[in-house]
């Protein structure tokens, strides 16, 4: 188990990181010239999500099994569901954008014709 608790750390500041770009793309998106990272940032941020998921669950089963203490596993549970609340306030926000960018591309494309 501390090798799975080991490779969540990594992922979960791996998955921090990306968040906070994403954080701070979505804030300055108005002023953003540089081309849009938005598809490629929201790629990592699922990929990485899926994969600390998983290590998570595995987490989660290993405590059950292991009989560990109510309070042990809520502590763990708890931690768990704050990267899920991240990810869920993030992705609605992330896919609207990424919607509105393709109605925009649609209907510049649209207006060439």
């Amino acid at each position: 188990m501390d090798a799975l608790k080991i490779k969540r750390k990594s992922l979960r500041t791996s998955f921090t990181a990306t968040a906070n770009k994403l954080k701070e793309y979505l804030a300055t998106r108005e002023d953003a010239k540089d081309g849009d990272n938005l598809p490629a940032l929201n790629s990592q941020l699922q990929d990485k999500f899926l994969r600390l998921d998983e290590v998570q669950n595995k987490i989660s089963d290993l405590l059950l099994e292991n009989t560990a203490t109510a309070a042990e596993y809520e502590a763990d549970f708890e931690g768990a569901e704050d990267y899920r609340d991240n990810f869920f306030e993030l992705k609605p926000k992330i896919e609207t954008l990424l919607n509105k960018d393709s109605g925009s591309l649609l209907e510049s494309s649209s207006e060439r014709v």
